[in-house]
């Protein structure tokens, strides 16, 4: 006999749910299973993580420049306090799908070991890149977050999340003299007028 059950687990993030079956006689006897498989009843809601990628510089979602730094703020709710997780980011180049690399060919790539004092809370990581090779690409951080037993428990790996992306920037500017548009200044004007486009 197969049973279903419509359950709303969105206030159940972390948590066990045990199903505990009875059966009833046609005389009203109540049969409960003795030593049924507890595990074999066990259903696991999984944690939820939310993550926001900014420019660890100045917290906005532009990023640029060849020490550039993102700032992946993770969001979970659902862990065990007490116990240990490992969370962890990759950045990856949303128009080619592939992970970002460092100078050395490196994955690049943070991972924090945390102990939750509650279930709810959050934790920051940066992520150092070198963003003069891929300006104007959109950036996608990847996170994923593994218990003390090393199963992954919260995966996000989504190119089209716009909350996990920052966007490159590359600045260009053309300083010239407003008079005649050279790049030469008279030494003896008492004033010039530059127009520097960007």
């Amino acid at each position: 006999v197969e049973l279903g059950i419509d359950l709303d687990t969105s206030g159940l993030a972390g948590e066990s749910i045990v199903m505990h079956i009875e059966l009833v006689a046609d005389d009203g006897t109540v049969v409960t299973p003795n030593g049924a498989d507890v595990a074999e009843q066990t259903l696991d809601v999984e944690p939820i993580i939310i993550a926001t990628a900014l420019d660890a510089a100045d917290r906005d979602n532009y990023i640029m420049g060849s020490d550039a730094n993102v700032l992946e703020c993770i969001s979970y709710d659902g862990l065990k306090p007490g116990r240990t997780y490992t969370a962890s980011s990759t950045l990856n180049d949303k128009a080619t799908g592939n992970a970002l690399r460092d100078a050395q060919g490196k994955v690049i790539a943070a991972c924090v070991e945390f102990a939750p004092d509650s279930a709810e809370g959050s934790i920051d990581m940066e992520l150092p890149v070198d963003t003069s090779g891929i300006a104007g690409h959109d950036i996608v951080a990847f996170d994923k977050l593994v218990d003390e037993n090393g199963t992954v428990i919260a995966n996000h790996q989504d190119l089209d999340d716009e909350m996990q992306t920052v966007k490159t920037v590359k600045l260009s500017s053309n300083a010239i003299d407003k008079t005649d548009g050279d790049k030469i200044f008279d030494a003896n004007a008492d004033s010039v007028t530059i127009t520097d486009t960007v």
